[in-house]
């Protein structure tokens, strides 16, 4: 985020769920967004709701994108969906990024099926679309 207020440009597109999960790890009477310093929040736009419905329209309407980072519901299926949806968007020479990448094989498997290279980082995944 800093980055973005530095450069003057690019935008951090979130979307989420609102947590009505009360075994969330989410800290108590904290939003959706707590970490994302206020000064910085000029670049930032939440979106609230199922990733299944806002992501396609989210991806469509702003074209291309250079990086795309889930940490979100990390089954296996949704996973493949989020890094599907968002790989036919990134840029060549743009970064798919993936936290918790141990919990299941979805971010291997995605990889050798786009051939994209790909190393781990503390099961945070980085793939490189060539």
């Amino acid at each position: 985020m800093l980055a973005l207020k530095r450069n003057k440009k690019g935008r951090l597109f979130s979307i989420d769920f609102p947590n009505l999960d009360p075994t969330a790890k989410l800290s108590q009477n904290k939003e959706v967004g707590w970490l994302v310093p206020q000064i910085l929040r000029d670049r930032w736009t939440l979106i609230l709701g199922k990733v299944e419905e806002k992501l396609p329209k989210l991806l469509e309407e702003l074209g291309n994108i250079d990086i795309f980072y889930h940490d979100s519901l990390h089954t296996y299926e949704h996973m493949m969906f989020e890094y599907k949806s968002a790989w036919r968007k990134l840029n060549k020479g743009g970064l798919l990024i993936s936290d918790n990448i141990d919990l299941n094989n979805a971010f291997k498997d995605f990889c050798k099926e786009v051939k994209a290279s790909w190393i781990d980082l503390v099961n945070v995944g980085f793939a490189l679309k060539k």
